[in-house]
């Protein structure tokens, strides 16, 4: 295989991704615990329960995978440094510990898909994934290109916006 045919199956690999993570059915923030997500590596997005918008990105590419991301950080109250929460925090004024905990169950949907396998494509294609996710929705609580979404002094500069036809099609119908 070429260098050209590489990249392409490589984005093509992405695009998949980013369209099976929109289409993966959400868990309620409320029911989540650690029986309902694997310990396998993934890419996760949380929505606003409210109106389904894009809240945050990520990915979970440690050994414990989801369940230790979510689980064992976002969701653990004793857990301070999830930017996630830390973001809650500074936006809605709950404490760091279990208020913040409670905030994201009480508002917010999971929704994530695991790898496939565990080889160094697929994981670069789920980071690769992850970017692409967050440059196309914008969500919330992830930042793009140095600054959060929503901040009035939102960058330095221009920031990179693909066109229709470079995102996977599920990204398209939101983005476009």
């Amino acid at each position: 295989m070429n260098e050209e045919e590489q990249v392409h199956d490589a984005r093509c690999a992405v695009g998949r991704l980013c369209d099976q993570l929109l289409a993966a059915v959400p868990t309620d923030g409320e029911t989540l615990d650690k029986n309902s997500v694997p310990t396998l590596r993934g890419i996760y997005l949380w929505r606003f329960k409210e109106d389904k918008s894009p809240a945050y990105v990520g990915v979970a590419l440690g050994k414990e995978g989801l369940r230790q991301r979510l689980i064992g950080q976002h969701l653990r109250p004793s857990y301070l440094k999830s930017v996630f929460r830390r973001k809650i925090v500074k936006k809605y004024g709950v404490d760091p510990g279990e208020e913040s905990v409670m905030y994201i169950r009480s508002n917010f949907t999971l929704a994530f898909i695991v790898c496939p396998n565990e080889d160094s494509a697929t994981i670069a294609a789920i980071a690769a994934a992850e970017a692409m996710m967050i440059v196309a929705l914008r969500p919330r609580f992830n930042k793009v290109r140095g600054a959060e979404r929503g901040d009035a002094d939102a960058g330095d500069g221009p920031r990179y916006e693909p066109s229709a036809d470079q995102l996977p099609r599920e990204i398209r119908k939101v983005h476009t």
